[in-house]
């Protein structure tokens, strides 16, 4: 393979926190990419994934569990990408260690270059890291975690396309082998579910997991995911945001969506910024479902969306960041 180009970004790092400025890390984050790394949205925190969906999210764990914050010493993220959910996550939950994991080896050799290049005391974090497919790479260790944070792709990846393509692995899965029911296949959580089922053995005894997916399915679908793979769930963050890379993205779904997925939802994004303007982020499972429900009307399915978006229509959807904890045996 030849050498890859890097791409060199600099970001303030106030751009990710709502709350009070970072304290653990560089004024100015300064991130080193690879072609396969997903790109930070920096300029239109609106479409960036950390700004609007992990940090409130990890901004919400640490309020919302005080006492599971404060013991939370190991914490892993899979498909890290450039790095910067751990960088957030050293600033807000403070762990001790922190593991990392992406399927390319490039990607996850910079990730970790970046993290210790915009930690003000890197020396005080013990860093793991693995390459390989959600949390294989450590099945071999005796690492097991407080907190594990996911943010999966969903969407089968189409013919002709290979997961080293650019970044293919940032939107797209390859066929899995694992048995998922069929409500997750059906609205295309196979990743997460799988991802799951293998947490469990990665877990300390009081440990979580937190899971964002983007709200093109019912709510009910992600909880229901969760029971079956023997958690229960709570919603931490309900939120939304612009549709980043909409024509790979909404094709994806309107693809699978014909296949006989879904059906899945999209929404203009201004009706989404009218809703959430007077809440811009719900938690709580009911509290969630009450808007899910309200929003209803406004929704639009992957088909129509990908019209309105070629006609030049700003199109979002919304964000659940659900906490996991595995089922006490009775």
């Amino acid at each position: 393979m030849p050498d890859l180009d890097l791409a060199s970004v600099e970001i303030p790092a106030q751009t990710f926190f709502q709350i009070a400025p970072p304290t653990q890390l560089a004024e100015t984050l300064r991130l080193r990419l690879t072609e396969q790394c997903y790109l930070p949205k920096a300029s239109d925190p609106l479409k960036d994934w950390i700004a609007r969906v992990a940090c409130p999210a990890f901004q919400n764990y640490r309020r919302r569990r005080p006492l599971a914050a404060e013991r939370l010493e190991r914490f892993c993220t899979i498909g890290t990408g450039a790095g910067l959910d751990a960088l957030v996550a050293a600033e807000i939950l403070r762990p001790g260690l922190i593991a990392v994991t992406d399927l390319h080896r490039d990607v996850v050799d910079q990730a970790m270059s970046n993290i210790l290049a915009n930690l003000e005391t890197p020396e005080r974090l013990i860093l793991r890291s693995g390459v390989g497919d959600l949390l294989a790479p450590f099945q071999n260790s005796q690492l097991r975690f407080d907190l594990i944070y996911e943010n999966l792709p969903n969407i089968p990846l189409p013919d002709g396309v290979s997961l080293d393509d650019g970044q293919a692995s940032s939107s797209f899965i390859a066929a899995r082998g694992e048995s998922v029911p069929a409500l997750a296949q059906s609205y295309l959580m196979d990743l997460h579910y799988a991802f799951l089922l293998q947490a469990h053995r990665f877990l300390n005894p009081d440990g979580a997991v937190l899971c964002s997916i983007g709200g093109r399915l019912p709510l009910q679908a992600m909880l229901q995911t969760f029971a079956a793979a023997g958690y229960d769930a709570e919603i931490i963050l309900y939120s939304w945001k612009i549709q980043s890379e909409p024509d790979e993205v909404i094709t994806g779904y309107a693809e699978a969506q014909q296949a006989g997925h879904g059906p899945f939802h999209f929404y203009l994004a201004e009706d989404l910024a009218a809703f959430f303007a007077k809440q811009p982020e719900i938690t709580g499972n009911a509290g969630a479902e009450v808007l899910e429900k309200q929003l209803r009307p406004k929704q639009i399915d992957a088909a129509t969306a990908l019209t309105l978006h070629r006609q030049g229509k700003t199109i979002g959807h919304t964000v659940a960041v659900i906490e996991g904890r595995p089922k006490k045996a009775a």
